[in-house]
């Protein structure tokens, strides 16, 4: 149950990876585009979580990148970030993503935790 997260918001990243790892899984992170790519052919998590706004790549060139290639192409993404336009939305959802949220706060973390519970809950599953 491996878990990348790419944020260069450290707030955002530790509260994240608190609540994750509380659950039980095993989370690295990345600050920018690049580190994050290398990472994952490094390690190959089952998910990453993703900000559209980073450092050197954003995120959906990373997506894009992910998908292009064929090691990477079946890790999951999710986005999280402040991006709520539709057409970021509708873009990152195009792209690959599985699933694209706009809120950091705590009440959304606390969501995204959910989310990505019930992801590998359902990934498990035969």
């Amino acid at each position: 149950m491996s878990i990348l997260i790419v944020e260069e918001e450290k707030a955002v990243t530790d509260l994240l990876s608190e609540q994750l790892r509380e659950h039980g899984f095993h989370v690295r992170t990345a600050g920018d585009g690049e580190e994050a790519l290398q990472m994952m052919r490094e390690q190959r998590p089952k998910l990453v979580i993703l900000e559209v706004i980073l450092p050197k790549k954003d995120g959906f060139e990373v997506l894009e990148e992910m998908k292009e290639d064929e090691e990477l192409k079946e890790i999951a993404v999710f986005f999280l970030t402040y991006l709520a336009h539709e057409e970021d939305v509708s873009r990152g959802l195009a792209t690959g993503a599985a699933d694209y949220l706009v809120d950091k706060s705590p009440a959304g973390i606390a969501e995204l935790v959910g989310k990505v519970k019930r992801f590998f809950t359902s990934s498990s599953t035969p």
